[in-house]
C-alpha cells in the first residue's frame, strides 16, 4: 500500500514534516512549525502515482522471499571457482523455479 504521509510531502516540497490520524485528517508543517494548507486533489493523485508503482512491483515483494539466500549463492561461487558446479547448477534451478511460479506482471 502506499503511503499518503509520502505523496503529501511529494506533493508540498516546503512541508517538513507530515501526519495523520485514523479519522484520515492530514496536516503538514513547514520548516518554521507553520501549518501547510494539504491540497488534497494533488496528493490524491500523487498517491496514485505511488500506489501504481507499488502495484507494479507486487512480484518482486512476493518473490523475494523464495529466492535462495546470498549466503548459499557465495559458497555456490566459490565451489564453482574450485571446479565443482553443482552447487551453481542447484542455485540457478532454484531461482528459475522461483522464477517460473512468481512471474513479472506484464503490462496489458
Amino acid at each position: 500500500m502506499a503511503d499518503r504521509l509520502k505523496a503529501i510531502l511529494n506533493v508540498h516540497t516546503n512541508a517538513v514534516t507530515a501526519s495523520g490520524t485514523t479519522e484520515g485528517v492530514y496536516t503538514a508543517l513547514d520548516t518554521n512549525g507553520v501549518s501547510i494548507t494539504i491540497d488534497t486533489s494533488a496528493v490524491d493523485i500523487e498517491y496514485a502515482r505511488l500506489q501504481a508503482i507499488v502495484d507494479s512491483t507486487a512480484y518482486a515483494r512476493k518473490r523475494e522471499p523464495l529466492y535462495p539466500s546470498l549466503a548459499d549463492f557465495a559458497d555456490a561461487y566459490y565451489w564453482s571457482q574450485k571446479g565443482d558446479d553443482s552447487l551453481m547448477t542447484a542455485y540457478i534451478e532454484a531461482c528459475d523455479k522461483v522464477k517460473s511460479e512468481t512471474p513479472k506482471q506484464l503490462e496489458t
